[in-house]
C-alpha cells in the first residue's frame, strides 16, 4: 500500500497511463537483476530488491485499480504447428497485457532497461493466452505486429588513412529500443576494462588489427534512450599501396548474409529468418594529402520479398562518404523461394565486397 501510495504521488493528475508509467519505473528502480518465477509473491520480490518485475508489477497495478493480466507467448520462430493438446512449453514467453481506457498496452518488464512499451522482437505478432482473472473468459490475442518505439542498429565510422596505410578510426555504435536494452544489461555487468576487451573483440572481427584508446558509453541509466558507445582507435595497416595510392579491401564492417543465411545450395525444409533487422552502417574515409576519393557511384537498391539493401555514395570536399541500410523481415522462406533469396544475399555481400582506391 505504502508503494501505491507512492506511485499515486509521483503520477500526480496524469491519468491512467501516467499512473501506469510512474509503477512500472519505480519497479525498475527497486529491483535488479535478471531472473525470477512469476509464482514469486510480489511482497517478498519488494522486500529482496531481487525477483520477477513482472510479479511486482501486476502487484502493483492490482494495488492501484488498474486492469492488468499475465499474459503467455508462443514466440513465431518456435513450433507452430496446432496440436490438439499442445504443450505449455509452446507459450515461452510472459508479458503483461494492461487494458486502459481506449487502449491496450503490452509491458515486458523482464529486462531492467526496457523502455516503456518495449517488446522483444520474438513476441511481436505473436498468439499470446491472456490468463484470466477468477470468473473472467480466457482471451487468445495476438501481441503488436510492430515495435511502438524504434528500433534497429546503426553504426558511424570516420576514418583518417595516412599515407603508410595505417588509420586513426572513430565510431560510433547505437541500438535502439528492446535491442537497446539488451545491450545495456551486458554493458552494466562490466567494468571499464572489461568493456574495452569486449567492444575491441566485437571490432576486431571487421577490422582487424584495431587497438581502442578511447571509450565512453552513453543512455546507459536511461531506458527510454538509445544506447550508444563511442570509441577512438587506431590500425596500423587498413589500407594497402595499390597503383600509386591506396586502396582498402573490401572496406568493413560487411553485413555477410551469405555466410548467415545460405549454408545450402538447395533446401527442402523452410528457412527461418527469425527476427526482423533494422541495420544502418554510415562510413566516411579521407585520404591523405595527394590522394582523392573515388568518383560518386550511382545508388543501388537490391530487393527481395525478404528485404531490402540501399547503398549510396559521395565525395564531399575530399572526404568519400557511403551508407549502407539494411532491412529484413521475419518470415519462413519456403524452398520455392529459396534460390531467390540466395541470390539477393549473393548480390549484397558482392557490393559489400568491393574494394575502394585512393589514387593521386
Amino acid at each position: 500500500r505504502a508503494l501505491a501510495t507512492e506511485v499515486r504521488a509521483a503520477a500526480g493528475a496524469g491519468g491512467p497511463e501516467a499512473l501506469v508509467r510512474a509503477a512500472y519505473a519505480r519497479v525498475r528502480q527497486l529491483v535488479v537483476g535478471q531472473g525470477g518465477s512469476i509464482s514469486e509473491d510480489a511482497s517478498v520480490v519488494l522486500s529482496r530488491g531481487r525477483g520477477s518485475r513482472l510479479a511486482l508489477l501486476k502487484g502493483l497495478l492490482d494495488a492501484l485499480g488498474v486492469k492488468a493480466r499475465l499474459a503467455v507467448v508462443r514466440p513465431p520462430a518456435g513450433d507452430q504447428t496446432s496440436y490438439r493438446f499442445p504443450r505449455p512449453g509452446l507459450w515461452s514467453g510472459q508479458l503483461l497485457r494492461v487494458t486502459l481506457p481506449g487502449r491496450v498496452l503490452w509491458l515486458d518488464p523482464s529486462v531492467r532497461q526496457m523502455p516503456f512499451g518495449g517488446l522483444p522482437e520474438p513476441l511481436l505478432d505473436a498468439e499470446a493466452l491472456v490468463v484470466p482473472a477468477p470468473g473472467e473468459a480466457a482471451e487468445v490475442v495476438r501481441t503488436p505486429a510492430a515495435p511502438l518505439l524504434p528500433e534497429g542498429h546503426e553504426l558511424e565510422l570516420a576514418v583518417v588513412l595516412a599515407a603508410d596505410g595505417s588509420a586513426t578510426v572513430s565510431g560510433v555504435d547505437r541500438y535502439q529500443g528492446a535491442l537497446g536494452a539488451v545491450v545495456k544489461t551486458a554493458f552494466e555487468r562490466m567494468n571499464a576494462q572489461t568493456r574495452r576487451q569486449a567492444v575491441e573483440q566485437f571490432l576486431a572481427r571487421t577490422i582487424r588489427g584495431l587497438t581502442i584508446r578511447e571509450l565512453t558509453v552513453e543512455g546507459e541509466d536511461d531506458p527510454d534512450a538509445p544506447f550508444a558507445v563511442r570509441w577512438t582507435g587506431a590500425v596500423p595497416a587498413l589500407a594497402r599501396a595499390a597503383d600509386g595510392g591506396l586502396e582498402i579491401d573490401a572496406l568493413l564492417p560487411q553485413l555477410r548474409l551469405g555466410a548467415r543465411f545460405v549454408q545450402l545450395a538447395v533446401r527442402r525444409t523452410p528457412l527461418l529468418v527469425a527476427e526482423r533487422e533494422r541495420t544502418v552502417i554510415r562510413l566516411s574515409v579521407t585520404p591523405p594529402a595527394g590522394l582523392r576519393p573515388p568518383p560518386s557511384q550511382p545508388s543501388q537498391r537490391l530487393e527481395s520479398p525478404v528485404g531490402r539493401f540501399t547503398r549510396t555514395e559521395s565525395s564531399v570536399g575530399g572526404t568519400w562518404r557511403r551508407e549502407d541500410r539494411l532491412e529484413l523481415d521475419r518470415a519462413r522462406v519456403a524452398p520455392a523461394g529459396y534460390p531467390a533469396f540466395a541470390a539477393f544475399c549473393g548480390a549484397v555481400d558482392e557490393v559489400e565486397a568491393r574494394p575502394v582506391a585512393f589514387r593521386p
